[in-house]
């Protein structure tokens, strides 16, 4: 009679089917220039819909955000905005 039991690799690298991209894709920012959002400029302010005027990406891989106020003004003369303090805008209007 014959061994038919079937070898099972060591370990689960060995196991896995999974194969790293060969060009794996840049993330993409949440949201564009020109895209509404819902911001907190402070603690003691409340959220308001701003404009999202430019995006870049930080250097830790995050995307930071340039924001324009209802007066056409760049929030803070300019200053970038971490992803994660930005929300998305629609069904809050």
């Amino acid at each position: 009679m014959q061994d038919t039991a079937v070898q099972r690799p060591s370990t689960p690298e060995k196991r896995s089917h999974r194969v790293d991209s060969i060009n794996p894709t840049d993330p993409m920012p949440k949201y564009e220039a020109g895209n509404e959002i819902w911001f907190r400029p402070s603690a003691k302010e409340a959220y308001g819909s701003f404009k999202i005027a430019d995006v870049k990406k930080g250097e830790d891989g995050g995307f930071l955000y340039q924001i324009r106020e209802t007066n056409d003004k760049l929030y803070k003369s300019g200053e970038w905005v971490p992803q994660k303090k930005v929300k998305k805008a629609e069904g809050r209007l």
